[in-house]
């Protein structure tokens, strides 16, 4: 924590010194200090016991806007475990240490006007986020949270948005060849009819950790995302399609003939109706469904399992997070994609007030088998119900209190009739 404060200071002290240049410069500090506790009994490992943790996240910022058109914006960040350790395995409560897991979360400057009134710009390190996040969200759940560092350009029109991007998600500086990761898209927004439309490519220029030496990852992806209202009724859809090909193995012995890639087809969909409500108590009903394509058949040199990118997964999968891509690694579904049936309620039943409940009936895509269960062809996963109660009644604070329930199903958790999963959290945020 020192580390924040210590850091902070020193670039108020440098952005007090330097940016008064200007002719006119505004600076604001802001902050969030927030607190979660979890009980968690969701895995599905039945040697493993339940756990009870807390993890605290504090940000820091200081933001410079320059002449009202270029914004300064600077972001510290410590993420830790309660009495948990630093790098070096040492504790870091009640002791001489500070952990040293201060980072910086963002750091840009974003111009409002380049040149001309509507185009703008934003370069350095920051968050990035599209549509309702079910493609790119910065994952604000997370202890952490997800930012990029790149650059990106757009053009704000009263009917429409263009917006171009590149990010460097990997640096290998191979002095030899291109190694690098790179990410590059265009996002569009047609404003009258909410729809956006976007277009990605990821190149992943390795070729060092397969026998085939083919481009790690070369994946292109098109997508929509629409919103539609009318009276009380409200529709959100999202499509997107993956094309391009990965290596088919890491050895000669992961392929049955001399093919070195497998092309990409896959694909997501998801459809959410909503109907909202007034009266004594205000909300919104809705049911949609959430699909992502699996690999039906991985001899076929088709890969169908769709990638989840970079999306807010605890928005949309449940809060227990059993779809996240670390969830899923090596898991006997891992390619199966997933079929989630949604039903969901939102009310706020006084001022100040907000009760959440979601119910998701979870399958996969395509076929998969649990050796550890038995040998059936199955796409059973399971239930999960969500819900959550928040306030801001107490005065600067937001404090949320949730949990899920997961019904599994034996295929899916490996073991015959597994007792539900359970998952409760108690969250407290202050911004400022």
């Amino acid at each position: 924590m020192k580390g924040l404060i210590k850091g902070l200071l020193i670039l108020a002290i440098a952005l007090v010194a330097v940016v008064p240049a200007a002719a006119d410069t505004e600076i604001n500090f802001s902050g969030q200090v927030r607190l979660r506790e979890e009980i968690d009994d969701k895995n599905l490992d039945t040697s493993q016991s339940m756990v009870n943790f807390a993890d605290l996240r504090t940000r820091l910022a200081v933001e410079a806007v320059v002449d009202g058109n270029t914004r300064v914006f600077i972001q510290l960040q410590d993420s830790r475990r309660m009495g948990g350790f630093d790098q070096f395995g040492n504790r870091t409560s009640g002791e001489l240490n500070d952990g040293k897991s201060v980072e910086l979360h963002q750091a840009y400057f974003h111009i409002d006007n380049l040149f001309a009134e509507g185009i703008g710009m934003k370069a350095g390190r920051f968050e990035l986020a599209f549509g309702n996040g079910r493609v790119f969200s910065p994952c604000g759940w997370s202890q952490v949270g997800r930012s990029w560092e790149g650059s990106m350009g757009w053009f704000d029109h009263s009917e429409f948005k263009i917006t171009a991007f590149g990010l460097k998600a990997m640096e290998r500086n191979n002095p030899k060849k291109n190694a690098d990761f790179d990410i590059a898209g265009v996002y569009a927004t047609i404003k009258d009819i909410n729809l956006d439309l976007f277009g990605l490519y990821e190149y992943d220029a390795d070729t060092s950790g397969n026998y085939w030496l083919v481009n790690n990852v070369d994946r292109t992806i098109v997508g929509a995302y629409f919103t539609y209202e009318y009276e009380r009724f409200d529709v959100i859809l999202n499509a997107v399609r993956q094309g391009g090909n990965i290596p088919r193995g890491l050895a000669p012995a992961d392929t049955a003939d001399n093919d070195d890639k497998l092309c990409i087809k896959a694909c997501m969909l998801t459809a959410e109706v909503g109907y909202s409500f007034e009266g004594q108590v205000t909300g919104r009903l809705a049911a949609g469904i959430d699909y992502t394509s699996g690999d039906d058949d991985p001899g076929d040199g088709d890969f169908k399992a769709y990638n989840n990118l970079y999306l807010a997964g605890h928005k949309f999968q449940g809060y227990m997070n059993f779809f996240t891509a670390t969830a899923v690694a090596n898991r006997p579904y891992q390619d199966a994609g997933l079929v989630d049936w949604m039903f969901r309620a939102q009310m706020e039943p006084a001022d100040g007030w907000w009760i959440n409940a979601d119910a998701h009936f979870f399958s996969t895509a395509a076929d998969y088998v649990n050796p550890l269960a038995d040998t059936t062809v199955t796409k059973d996963v399971g239930v999960e119900l969500d819900a959550k109660v928040a306030t801001t009644r107490v005065h600067g604070i937001h404090i949320e209190v949730g949990g899920s329930m997961f019904f599994v199903e034996d295929a899916f958790a490996g073991v015959q009739d597994m007792d539900p999963r359970l998952w409760l959290y108690t969250m407290m945020t202050v911004n400022f």
